[in-house]
């Protein structure tokens, strides 16, 4: 019996010595669950540094090995044990979903003994990669860039080494654009010249982004787009930039927003992290307030709902111009060419003078992503129940729309005369057609929310993921055949 207890006192310590030294060590705690990654994150990712893709499958990440060991991380940060394909090492790696489509992790060099608390201390002291979805979810652009806004901005020069000041002149603006299609941005930013330095001689830039994702983090709201860069250079180059992704860094003080780009496609700043002030381009932007919807048409000119628009000579929008007239409400209407186009959409301003037939008032049109003001000019004949219409051109000042040269009776932009169209939904049905389409596509995305990860989608991105894995083992399976190969015929050669 004494011999027992001795047996079992023994066993109790070497029980709680075995309990203290996972602590004692600072290992991470360990999960007995199956190693194995989010199902939100298998799929094919950007990683920004390198301009290369990798796939996240299951219970592997990328080239850089396949998972053997989940930790206890943090609400935020999610941490693995990863063990080499390719030789015998192991990495740590934490990783923290900042949106649907942007990862970011720290990962360890690979090291051959599998010291869990080394290894992810090693990891610790590394600097963040980023990672993008390659085919993003469907994303929405923070609020607060929302509309229009003035800006200034400063540049870095790398042939300088320094920001050229005062950027922006004679006009730079951001603004929300109205998507027709998936395809479409969602925001444009257009910069003027700067006046000094190599960047004088851009005459204009514009840049049209996708928002793919943002997060808020010490105060800073960060955004990741993806879109087009052109450039206009004297005396009369043009560059284009491609589809790119671009990190930016914003803050705001009440009355102006602090948004910086970074360098490159990741977000690093100039001597470190990415803050509003330390981008490639900082801007300083102010709200501007537009005038939409501010007043109302007529009886007579919103009376008939549809009209048929027939040019007269002389017009300089003639030829390509728009051949009908809808009104949607009593202060908006559109414009449509009636070859399946999208139609062009007007609200009502500002009235400067009216009468019983006579109307002039100060329009806004948002084509698609650059805000306008028009004039316009109606008269109407109650004889023949047509109405003569004199169509300013687009300036962005709404001061400036009614007077020359945006308003030119001997330059006219549009003169037309508007004939009743038949055959017209009345306009309740209309908008019923219209509450009908969104109560569906509103059913549509809650009943897409409720599938589960086996949706068609999800299973090919996982199946595209593990493609371009067994793609990149396939190449790195030939790099290594053929580097073997050469080894073998200068080893044949030095025994000749």
């Amino acid at each position: 019996l004494t011999t027992m207890s001795g047996i079992g006192q023994k066993i109790s310590v070497l029980g709680f010595s075995m309990l203290i030294l996972p602590i004692a060590l600072g290992v991470p705690a360990r999960n007995s669950q199956t190693c194995s990654f989010p199902s939100t994150w298998l799929d094919i990712w950007l990683e920004p540094g390198s301009n290369t893709t990798v796939s996240i499958l299951h219970n592997s990440f990328a080239e850089k090995g396949g998972c053997v060991l989940k930790l206890e991380g943090t609400k935020d940060i999610k941490s693995f044990i990863l063990r080499s394909s390719r030789k015998t090492c192991f990495r740590c790696v934490h990783i923290q979903e900042l949106h649907s489509n942007v990862l970011r992790y720290k990962m360890s060099e690979c090291n051959v003994q599998r010291h869990v608390a080394r290894l992810c201390g090693a990891a610790d002291v590394q600097p963040f990669s980023y990672l993008y979805r390659d085919s993003p979810l469907d994303s929405s652009c923070p609020p607060i860039l929302s509309g229009s806004h003035s800006l200034q901005y400063s540049e870095y020069s790398p042939t300088s080494d320094h920001y050229s000041q005062d950027c922006g002149e004679p006009r730079s603006e951001s603004n929300t654009c109205r998507q027709r299609s998936k395809d479409d941005p969602q925001l444009s930013i257009n910069y003027g010249n700067c006046p000094s330095g190599t960047l004088v001689h851009r005459t204009s830039m514009t840049q049209t982004l996708t928002c793919v994702g943002s997060w808020q983090e010490e105060g800073v709201l960060y955004m990741v787009g993806r879109g087009e860069v052109w450039e206009y250079w004297e005396p009369g180059d043009y560059k284009n930039s491609g589809n790119s992704y671009i990190c930016m860094a914003l803050e705001t003080d009440g009355l102006k927003l602090y948004l910086s780009q970074g360098f490159g496609s990741g977000c690093d700043g100039l001597g470190g992290r990415l803050t509003p002030y330390n981008g490639l381009r900082n801007l300083v932007m102010e709200k501007r307030f537009r005038l939409e919807e501010s007043c109302q048409f007529p009886d007579w000119l919103v009376g008939p709902q549809k009209w048929q628009i027939i040019p007269q000579s002389g017009s300089s929008f003639a030829r390509s111009g728009p051949k009908d007239l809808l009104f949607n409400s009593a202060s908006s209407f559109q414009m449509s060419s009636g070859d399946g186009g999208f139609p062009q959409e007007f609200s009502c301003s500002k009235r400067l003078k009216e009468s019983s037939t006579e109307l002039q008032v100060q329009i806004f049109s948002q084509s698609q992503c650059l805000g306008e003001y028009h004039c316009l000019h109606a008269k109407f004949s109650p004889n023949s129940n047509t109405v003569t219409i004199h169509l300013g051109a687009p300036t962005p000042h709404i001061e400036h729309s009614c007077v020359p040269p945006s308003f030119d009776e001997f330059v006219p932009y549009l003169k037309a005369t508007l004939v009743p169209s038949g055959g017209v939904l009345p306009v309740l049905e209309r908008f019923q057609g219209r509450d009908e389409k969104i109560v569906e596509s509103s059913t549509t995305e809650e009943y897409s929310q409720v599938l589960s990860s086996g949706t068609v989608e999800a299973i090919e991105r996982n199946t595209l993921s593990q493609i371009h894995s067994y793609h990149n083992r396939f190449m790195q399976e030939v790099e290594m055949a053929v580097q073997e190969m050469a080894r073998k015929l200068k080893k044949c050669k030095t025994k000749k």
